[in-house]
């Protein structure tokens, strides 16, 4: 059946009894109305070498808002395979790329949102597997311009490596070595995958091209990348990005970073370097000083009069206390004497007490009394 383009027989067509086909998209990508819930989806049709994972069921709870929604997945009688997802409405990845290389902090906050996508994907044990340009889609929202939408997780080619040369040059450009080698896959792998795109949206080219698929394959397998610094001189790509995206496409996977959780963390560090914006910090709470009570505020030199009561209060305050302390020391001398002389004792204690009473007291100068008479 073909499915390129022109008088597509599958518009109009029903799949699997609820799937009206509308319109094509692109390869293999329909636009189409789900009954009954009158929804429009968007309807990929599976290549012969493609295959749905049997994590496909894990991959319709995937929720993280990087990563296209999975309705339904099956296929029909005549054996076309099919998955159903959310209908999005923006820009391919790779047509953004036409236009040639991205600013570098825009190059890092689409990266970060791919593997913010992917980090929950591994989470649930999910390696997309199949990466590139082509499945990553950019949206408009109101408050980001480029709002990625990570597509086809869920979905793996077969891992037959002589069917690798049935895809095209562009469908390769991310294929890490140890795929081509079919070897088990891991997260490594989209790690090397995102270092690929990111090193084409730094340079507005791929790191390895060729006149053939294969050509493509054997460069990821023996030819190490020319860094982005040295591919685009005119770019000025800082030199911490440059380091990250050829340790995401180091040829061994232990070389890379183990995660995309390690990666996400030194992206993060090179875009506040890029963009001169601090990083969030945990905030760690400072010692509090002990709150003493306030001492009285120093008298003001404009006011003489405050001034001379602040300098003679200290020395009123002395003389107080003196003459308490005086008092209770005959208080106990006498207490002393009565013990010791009965009657006489008193007398003497009296005596004292008044000699403490008629001391001498510190003439204080009052201003006379005036009395004024009304006038007759």
């Amino acid at each position: 059946m073909d499915l390129t383009g022109g008088n597509d027989p599958l518009v109009g067509r029903t799949i699997a009894g609820r799937y009206l086909i509308l319109q094509p998209l692109g390869a293999r990508l329909y636009r189409a109305s789900q009954a009954p819930l009158d929804r429009i989806v968007t309807l990929r049709l599976l290549a012969d070498d493609e295959r749905l994972l049997a994590q496909a069921s894990i991959a319709g709870s995937l929720s993280h808002p990087n990563t296209v929604r999975l309705f339904d997945f099956g296929s029909t009688g005549d054996g076309l395979t099919f998955v159903a997802m959310e209908h999005l409405q923006g820009v391919g990845l790779a047509g953004a790329l036409s236009d040639g290389a991205f600013p570098q902090a825009r190059a890092v906050h689409v990266a970060q949102q791919i593997c913010r996508s992917l980090r929950e994907a591994h989470a649930l044990g999910i390696v997309h597997g199949a990466l590139r340009s082509s499945s990553v889609v950019l949206l408009r929202e109101q408050d980001d311009q480029d709002f990625v939408k990570v597509l086809d997780l869920g979905l793996r080619r077969t891992r037959d490596p002589s069917l690798l040369t049935r895809q095209t040059p562009a469908e390769v450009a991310c294929l890490a070595p140890e795929q081509a080698r079919n070897q088990p896959l891991d997260p490594r792998c989209d790690v090397y995958a995102v270092g690929a795109l990111l090193y084409e949206m730094l340079t507005g080219a791929p790191p390895f091209a060729g006149a053939t698929t294969a050509d493509v394959i054997v460069r990821h397998l023996v030819e190490e990348p020319m860094p982005p610094r040295a591919r685009r001189p005119d770019l000025r790509i800082d030199e911490a990005l440059d380091r990250i995206v050829l340790r995401c496409l180091a040829k061994d996977r232990a070389a890379r970073f183990a995660s995309v959780d390690e990666l996400l963390a030194q992206l993060k560090i090179a875009r506040a370097l890029i963009t001169r914006t601090p990083i969030e910090a945990q905030a760690t709470p400072l010692p509090v000083a002990p709150v003493r009570p306030a001492s009285p505020p120093p008298p003001s030199r404009h006011d003489p009069e405050e001034a001379r009561f602040a300098s003679i209060a200290p020395v009123r305050r002395h003389r107080r206390w003196l003459g308490l302390a005086a008092v209770a020391a005959l208080a106990l001398a006498g207490f002393v004497a009565l013990r010791s002389r009965g009657a006489d004792a008193g007398a003497a204690l009296r005596a004292a007490s008044a000699r403490v009473v008629d001391a001498p007291r510190k003439r204080v100068h009052r201003a006379p009394t005036i009395w004024l008479r009304p006038e007759k």
